[in-house]
């Protein structure tokens, strides 16, 4: 299927950059594409086409080079009292690690009043900058320890979330930002534990669930109480890794909501509080090869490379 894949692509009149600003290699990005499209090589290859349209149409090239500040219209720590978010190091396997509140302080409402539209577009473009801001933080991981790091983790934490939180501005945002993941940024996730749920959780869930394809939905786990989720989270992050604030043992900082959500420092290296446009001299000649990557690709991976 990846020759296949490759076949069509022969005479593609778009660079790879136009697909990925952070790649590691260019069959690395079509295998995520075939695994997103149950590797039907045709599909993939449609995906491909609109996905670089995508990317064109919403300049990703300028986003990425912009002030959060700027595309959400005011401060983001305005938008952290009402949807806290942060980047905090990485779990065991290298993947970033992403931990949003959305408990007590969410409201998607108060968030679309903040930034004064009629609209959540700016909190959706917003993500677009997160998620390019992990897709490089995974990047610049797999540099260092040549490892192959294509995916995120996520902890969401639903403490105290109530009826008062949801309502339609809510499931809009949410399900906005689940069509970008999965349509622009396919397997790109590697799980999420979705922790301290409430009795209102099950309806929500009833409903999200609809919006999410099976396979990154069955990366979801859920865990009610502390007694779930410390044992699954130091299983899935690794103790050294996690975030003290969640039992964890890790050396960064704890969550502050005070703090802009990507200017945490890693145990080895820091991502800066702006996340500029690619470095001029880090281009495609620079991936790594395959032969140098230390990672075997999974089994599913493999299967699907005839």
């Amino acid at each position: 299927m990846l020759r296949s894949l490759q076949a069509k692509l022969e005479d593609r009149t778009f660079e790879l950059e136009d697909l990925c600003l952070s790649a590691l290699n260019w069959d690395l990005i079509l295998l995520r594409y075939l695994r997103a499209n149950k590797f039907d090589a045709a599909k993939a290859y449609e995906h491909i086409l609109k996905n670089v349209k995508w990317r064109k149409d919403q300049n990703i090239r300028q986003l990425v080079s912009t002030d959060p500040d700027e595309i959400l219209g005011i401060n983001v720590r305005e938008v952290l009292k009402f949807a806290p978010h942060w980047h905090r190091g990485f779990d065991k396997c290298g993947r970033p690690i992403i931990y949003k509140h959305y408990g007590s302080t969410f409201n998607a409402t108060h968030v679309k009043d903040l930034i004064g539209q009629n609209s959540l577009d700016p909190m959706e473009r917003y993500h677009i900058w997160e998620m390019e801001a992990c897709v490089r933080l995974a990047y610049e991981e797999s540099l260092r320890t040549g490892y192959i790091v294509e995916t995120i983790s996520a902890v969401v934490d639903l403490q105290d979330l109530s009826m008062w939180n949801v309502n339609v501005d809510m499931y809009t945002l949410i399900k906005s930002l689940a069509d970008v993941d999965q349509q622009q940024y396919p397997e790109t996730l590697g799980f999420t534990v979705v922790i301290n749920t409430s009795m209102i959780f099950p309806i929500i869930w009833r409903i999200i669930r609809e919006w999410i394809d099976p396979v990154p939905a069955s990366k979801i786990h859920i865990a009610a109480g502390r007694d779930e989720w410390l044992p699954l989270l130091s299983d899935l992050f690794g103790v050294d890794n996690l975030s003290a604030t969640y039992g964890g043992s890790c050396s960064l900082p704890p969550l502050d909501p005070m703090q802009h959500p990507y200017a945490a420092i890693s145990c080895e290296h820091e991502l800066v509080e702006k996340t500029g446009g690619r470095d001029e001299n880090d281009r495609t000649e620079t991936l790594i090869p395959n032969t140098t990557i230390k990672a075997r690709m999974d089994k599913e991976t493999v299967n699907g490379t005839g």
